[in-house]
């Protein structure tokens, strides 16, 4: 792994932190196991889960507080 998706990552929140954003809310697949480990990894919390017609969406938050 080359930490590439962790630089972008990185440099997302500093952007939307400076742009006076309070959190990010992002959605996945609920399939999508190494999206939400990557994601939880980073800080990010499971606040809902959703079905919708193709499966389950999980929906996670990080404040920038």
């Amino acid at each position: 792994r080359m930490g590439i998706g962790s630089s972008i990552m990185r440099f997302l929140e500093k952007k939307a932190k400076s742009l006076n954003f309070e959190s990010i809310q992002l959605e996945t697949d609920s399939d999508a196991k190494w999206a939400i480990n990557f994601y939880r990894k980073h800080g990010y919390s499971i606040f809902q889960k959703d079905k919708n017609p193709w499966g389950y969406h999980v929906w996670l938050e990080k404040s920038l507080r």
